[in-house]
């Protein structure tokens, strides 16, 4: 999560979205080598994305209890939250970024490519050493809607860009100060 933004990205901009991981604790996904085989597993799904170009820039643990209908009985299952920002392909840099939201919108639905992308993310993570508990032995992604990024807001939104004062932003030149009489 310490990874900087790309020039590409600066310039055409990104697409972020996260995805929830159920039955897999954030323990698991604490390992270097857990990270950059779910980073691999996601680019290689994406068109044109290199694992170079996703970056990984939240992981946090959720905890769910779920009520069996009817019964008293209570289980819990954990769940990791990944949250992913895509940087445009250095092919084609602006086209690139819908490719890249169109194919997560297909990831988000139940559709072939989300099944696809439950497999490779499964084997990415076994080769890593972290097996599912259930007993299809598939991991399931639940992916969330992308949303594309511009460069006008990824510049708002960096400290740097901020004014000195964090008190509101520009002011209008020849702009009235209130007065009180």
């Amino acid at each position: 999560p310490t990874e900087q933004l790309s020039a590409l990205a600066a310039l055409h901009g990104l697409v972020r979205t996260s995805f929830t991981i159920s039955g897999l604790d954030q323990t698991g996904v604490t390992e270097p080598t857990v990270r950059e085989a779910l980073k691999r597993a996601v680019a290689a799904h994406l068109p044109g994305v290199e694992a170079s170009a996703l970056r990984l820039v939240g992981i946090s643990g959720i905890s769910k209890a779920t009520v069996d209908a009817g019964a008293s009985n209570t289980w819990t299952a954990d769940a990791v939250k990944v949250e992913v920002e895509v940087g445009p392909s250095a092919s084609s840099p602006a086209s690139s970024l819908d490719r890249i939201e169109a194919q997560l919108i297909l990831a988000s639905t139940a559709s072939r490519a989300a099944a696809q992308l439950d497999a490779a993310i499964t084997e990415a993570l076994a080769a890593s050493g972290v097996v599912p508990p259930s007993s299809a032995g598939l991991w399931h992604a639940s992916f969330s809607a992308p949303q594309q990024v511009s460069p006008k807001m990824l510049a708002a939104a960096l400290p740097a860009a901020r004014p000195a004062g964090g008190a509101g932003g520009r002011r209008l030149r020849g702009a009235m100060r209130p007065q009180f009489v």
